[in-house]
């Protein structure tokens, strides 16, 4: 089975006083950064997975970016033991449907759209083996 394609997300996130117009606050009186998370396969059964963050603010502050830094990774920690648990349940089960929630709208979708492109490839490939194998 091919791998998935390498994906990636940039995320928008910031705040700013009340009253100031929301997204499209001053400079002055907002905060914001660009979050990227970049997903690449590694194998059949596991992936690389990348994180970044620009910010507007305090851009000079080493230890902020440590904080954040070491805030994200607690995260992805917490993360790791269940995707890892959910990768064996995929593995031992395949035929087993997933339960889509509500909030998980973009991977179903995104799901979808790979299983759609496996399958496109996978008639392919079939067609050319046909045509390749001498009847």
């Amino acid at each position: 089975m091919p791998l998935y394609p390498p994906s990636h997300v940039l995320i928008e996130v910031g705040v700013a006083h009340a009253g100031n117009g929301g997204a499209n606050a001053p400079a002055d009186v907002r905060a914001s950064s660009i979050v990227v998370d970049f997903i690449t396969p590694e194998s059949d059964t596991s992936i690389w997975y990348f994180w970044g963050m620009a910010r507007n603010f305090k851009p000079e502050d080493q230890a902020l970016t440590d904080k954040i830094r070491e805030g994200q990774g607690k995260i992805f920690e917490e993360d790791l033991e269940m995707l890892e648990a959910q990768q064996r349940n995929l593995l031992r089960y395949p035929d087993r449907q997933l339960l889509k929630l509500n909030i998980d709208g973009g991977g179903v979708q995104a799901r979808r759209i790979i299983d759609r492109i496996l399958t496109e490839e996978l008639a392919e490939e079939q067609a050319t083996q046909a045509k390749e194998t001498p009847a």
